[in-house]
């Protein structure tokens, strides 16, 4: 091939060459220039069976666990309640997003209108990191925004829903949390640290952070009242008109009110009534054998036993063998008797056995003479009292001080 021929040949090859080049680069720019939606699928969400609750997850798991926690807290208020939520016109989307700006996991709450419907929008930040118990208070603040809205007119803004009300909702889902807060609650009532009704909703009213006890048993109390379904429609009415739920508030709508004082009073018979509740069948704390020691105190002036000049301490089941005239402990051994079962009634099998050996030891000290068997029925039950006493305190070194029950164990 001649030399000129031979350049000929490599121009049309390097020109050819460059248009191809060219053409990628076109195709690539074109492409770079498209939007990343349009190149990447989107995202489908899941829709709840209901049509309630729709999610946007990195994965189908995660998407499983939030439809079915949403749809379940959402019947487990409708029936703490006593009525549905409405939700026509209204569906609630639930995101999550990773977030490494934060140290812990945490949920915004916004509201828009598309197309005539409300959408309540919880966007999850660090799913990993959210603790169970605030992302069930938020929802059932979301739950109340919801009941509220019939009131609300074409009002698209969510309204303003008490930190307490909605955190005392949450609380009262679970047997668990429902135990606990009693305790507690049952804990500071007795070393007069628990407020009054009317102190604590005016300390609420400008807290962003509630009393949990306090407003898990306020709740508690206004959904024991019979005709529940009523009040907490009247309470969400109040809610959507902005209305402040104060002390006197509740007084038109709790039963057997008629003033301020009645709901404290009403309030004290509640915190006194916590403490023979079963929320947990089965399940034994350390207070509850305290209450069944507290039993075993005999007070002479009240119980009608002779002082004998024993000053005015109480009398522990052992000053009763040496009592003279024990047939005079009739009435109280069978009251005594009586008050033991009842504190171990639902409490399980351990609380019980002890329950029972100090029956046995109460119901034979009126008639039986030999004080040696008197004592062994009463060494019996204390060595079972103290075996139980060394049961909890082991568990409770093995759970460590701040392991909580699961609050979610089913009803």
């Amino acid at each position: 091939m001649s030399r000129l021929k031979q350049t000929a040949a490599t121009a049309v090859a390097a020109a050819a060459c460059l248009a191809l080049m060219q053409s990628s680069l076109c195709r690539s720019a074109q492409a770079s220039d498209e939007p990343q939606e349009a190149r990447t699928p989107l995202p489908v969400p899941a829709r709840s069976h209901s049509g309630r609750f729709y999610v946007l997850a990195p994965d189908s798991t995660i998407k499983l666990v939030l439809i079915r926690w949403a749809e379940e807290i959402t019947g487990r208020v409708a029936r703490l309640v006593g009525s549905e939520a409405n939700f026509s016109d209204m569906v609630v989307r639930i995101a999550v997003k990773p977030n490494p700006d934060l140290e812990t996991g945490q949920i915004l709450l916004s509201r828009d209108l598309t197309e005539g419907q409300i959408i309540e929008r919880l966007t999850i930040h660090n799913f990993d990191e959210l603790h169970r118990e605030t992302a069930d208070d938020v929802l059932c603040r979301v739950l109340i925004g919801i009941y509220a809205q019939p009131w609300r007119e074409t009002d698209v803004e969510a309204p303003e829903v008490p930190a307490w009300l909605s955190l005392g909702l949450a609380q009262n889902l679970y047997p668990a949390s429902r135990a606990r807060n009693s305790r507690e609650a049952v804990r500071r009532w007795q070393e007069g640290r628990m407020p009054t009704i009317a102190d604590f909703l005016r300390l609420e009213s400008a807290s962003r952070i509630a009393d949990r006890e306090a407003s898990a048993l306020l709740v508690g109390l206004l959904l024991s009242k019979p005709g529940k379904e009523e009040r907490f429609k009247a309470i969400a009415k109040r809610v959507a008109e902005d209305g402040d739920i104060t002390s006197s508030w509740l007084v038109s709508v709790v039963p057997g009110c008629k003033s301020v004082g009645d709901l404290e009073e009403q309030w004290d018979r509640w915190m006194w009534k916590q403490r023979h509740i079963v929320y947990e069948p089965g399940e034994l704390y350390p207070e509850h054998v305290e209450r069944l020691k507290a039993a075993l105190l005999i007070y002479p002036e009240v119980s009608g036993i002779p002082v004998e000049d024993r000053g005015e301490r109480p009398l522990y089941p052992r000053d009763l063998i040496a009592l003279k005239n024990r047939r005079a402990l009739a009435e109280t051994a069978r009251t005594t008797s009586e008050r033991l079962r009842a504190l171990a009634l639902g409490r399980g099998d351990e609380l019980r056995e002890v329950a029972n050996a100090y029956c046995s030891f109460f119901e034979a000290l009126p008639v039986t003479r030999r004080r040696s068997r008197l004592e062994e029925l009463l060494d019996e039950a204390e060595d079972k009292l103290e075996k139980l006493e060394r049961q909890l305190e082991a568990r409770g070194s093995e759970a460590g001080l701040t392991t909580e029950p699961d609050t979610r164990k089913d009803e």
